[in-house]
């Protein structure tokens, strides 16, 4: 094993350098960092590796990691650019920025929600990232001082928990013309996963597979039985005592909701029970059932998903296998996840109780068959939704009865979803982090931005729908938290619970329900339904009618999405069909034809 860093850059790189090759790219050198225990660094350039795709390769091997080693930064010679360099940057979760500050607050993420990153540095030139090795140890980070922006990456060793597992491995890709651009880069990364076999397309899922082909073809409607009041009370009283629980609806309530959405004409959703279990939304998991009697108790839950079934409709539930609370039933010391002292691993406290994170070795081996098993018993026949699971980063675990690095934890997770996949046709998750798109079918919401892990700051200027181009016609999804309930009105209660207080960003992020719509529209997604209280149907009526036209590219690949001209956006799919999204107020002529305002055009291939 090296202990030096000046031995582990020699080792690493002087057996890979290919003669002339450092100069023949712009990418083809970069500058690396590496930090140890006793607070000394070292700084050295090294030449990268052109590989048969075309990438250009940096990797470090885990044999040449000394074992005092804290973090390595990489930075390509591609990532350094000035105030006023024409182009722009992008990080992992799609948020960018052009290069027109002195100076800012960085834009970072904790860990990488995806695996890339990039930049366009002139007309037609541009160049991406895509982090092979070690992916779910690492962050990206763009920082301007003095009008010098840099984008680096940075693998976070000592964060690792264990001994690094793989190999560090970073490929840079040269992009020219039309694939110069967002769309260019997210259609690389896509085929990419294709390729190697991570990802399969929708069109093929749904072969034999009733229930996920109903999923395509459905909104996406959830009913909140009841929460946890957290208004009244703060975290250290959650951790003595359980707030009350609201009741927002009774199963008899959802069985009047489902009658009024069938008699308007919503003829397919999905319809997900959510807060059903004992203490509603905040009961400790991982508890599940009997069924609070506050809503209907079991005998309630049986009859509303039975009467469900009888309209037409797949019936789903909300469940959590990634919070384990003190005060559960179910609660076993043995089963959590163990930090390095061997404490069981804290994640936050809600009004449940104090919360640790779940080890999914034991979650896979001990509980969810049972789960399953149970919640096939309902008669629930639609895709199975679990919170969270696509919402973080997987944690680690130290217990010695199951040990588990990242990526073995997200091994895990997807071993779950395999499980749940074959129970009930597909798996439906919260977000957009891409370590389980395996086994992903549906995403709630993929990007929470301007808030939470994906903030706006000073130098960021927007969001890149790039996940969006990367798996439009292989996951279905919902773009942000702020189009949950896109078409109903925010003073109506949408959208606006108790539960984001604080960070109102996430909700108000695209101001109004026309514009929310269409962002939907504009995206691919499947319209999605949550904090509404259902009262009104005419709004999710009419986002339901209007879908109906586009429905079917749910199995078409985003193939580009760009702004051609002020507040008008064009969406163009694998089968040859464009989308023209206005979000201006008159209308814009495409092709010849008017599309007008707050509205979209569908126009056939060309």
């Amino acid at each position: 094993m090296k202990t030096k860093a000046t031995i582990l850059v020699v080792a690493a790189f002087c057996c890979l350098a290919v003669p002339g090759a450092a100069e023949s790219a712009a990418l083809a050198g970069a500058s690396v960092r590496l930090t140890c225990k006793n607070g000394k660094s070292e700084t050295r350039h090294v030449p990268l590796v052109c590989q048969p795709d075309g990438a250009w390769r940096f990797e470090l091997r885990t044999i040449d990691m000394p074992d005092d080693l804290v973090r390595v930064t990489l930075v390509n010679d591609a990532a350094v650019r000035r105030r006023g360099d024409p182009g722009w940057w992008m990080i992992d979760d799609g948020r960018w920025g052009e290069f027109t500050r002195d100076d800012g607050k960085p834009a970072s993420s904790p860990r990488m929600r995806m695996p890339f990153f990039g930049m366009k540095t002139g007309d037609g030139k541009a160049w991406f990232a895509i982090v092979k090795g070690l992916r779910l140890e690492c962050t990206d980070a763009v920082t301007v001082k003095d009008g010098v922006y840099t984008l680096a990456v940075t693998l976070n060793v000592a964060g690792i928990g264990f001994r690094p597992y793989e190999n560090w491995i970073v490929d840079f890709y040269e992009l020219e013309g039309d694939n110069a651009s967002y769309s260019g880069m997210g259609r690389l990364y896509r085929n990419w996963q294709l390729e190697r076999g991570a990802v399969r397309p929708l069109r093929e899922r749904v072969k034999g597979n009733d229930a996920l082909a109903y999923a395509a073809d459905s909104i996406f409607l959830r009913c909140k039985f009841g929460r946890c009041d957290r208004t009244k009370t703060t975290k250290e009283d959650w951790l003595k005592a359980m707030p009350p629980v609201l009741v927002e609806h009774t199963f008899e309530d959802f069985k009047d909701i489902m009658r009024r959405c069938k008699e308007i004409g919503i003829d397919k959703a999905e319809m997900c029970m959510v807060g059903f279990q004992p203490g509603g939304h905040d009961g400790p998991f991982p508890d599940l059932f009997p069924a609070d009697e506050r809503f209907g108790g079991e005998k309630g839950m049986r009859d509303a998903i039975a009467y469900g079934k009888s309209l037409g409709y797949r019936m789903n539930c909300h469940i959590n296998q990634n919070n384990f609370y003190l005060n559960a039933k179910r609660w076993n010391l043995a089963d959590v996840a163990k930090d390095a002292k061997g404490e069981p691993l804290k994640y936050t406290v809600y009004p449940g109780g104090q919360v640790y994170r779940s080890c999914f070795e034991v979650c896979c081996n001990r509980y969810v068959d049972k789960d399953i098993a149970d919640m096939k018993d309902l008669g629930l026949n639609g895709i199975f939704h679990v919170d969270v699971t696509s919402a973080t980063v997987p944690a680690v675990c130290h217990d010695p009865m199951h040990p588990n690095n990242r990526a073995r934890m997200a091994e895990w997770q997807i071993k779950v979803g395999e499980k749940a996949r074959a129970a009930f046709g597909g798996f439906s998750s919260e977000c957009g982090i891409d370590h389980v798109a395996p086994i992903l079918d549906n995403a709630l919401y993929v990007s929470c931005y301007p808030g939470w892990h994906s903030r706006k700051t000073d130098i960021v200027d927007g969001y890149f729908p790039i996940w969006h181009v990367v798996y439009s016609g292989i996951i279905m999804s919902n773009p942000f938290y702020a189009t949950i309930d896109a078409s109903c009105p925010r003073d109506s209660g949408s959208g606006k619970t108790d539960a984001v207080r604080g960070n109102e960003a996430v909700t108000t992020y695209l101001d109004t329900p026309a514009r929310r719509t269409l962002k939907v529209f504009e995206l691919n997604g499947r319209p999605m339904f949550y904090y509404t209280d259902y009262k009104d149907l005419a709004p999710i009526k009419r986002m339901y009618d209007r879908w109906q036209t586009l429905k079917h590219l749910q199995f078409e690949y985003l193939e580009d999405n760009a702004e051609i001209a002020p507040d008008v956006f064009r969406s163009i799919y694998s089968n040859g069909q464009e989308v023209v999204c206005n979000y201006r107020d008159t209308p814009f002529e495409y092709r010849g034809i008017s599309v007008e305002p707050f509205s979209y055009g569908l126009f056939g291939a060309r």
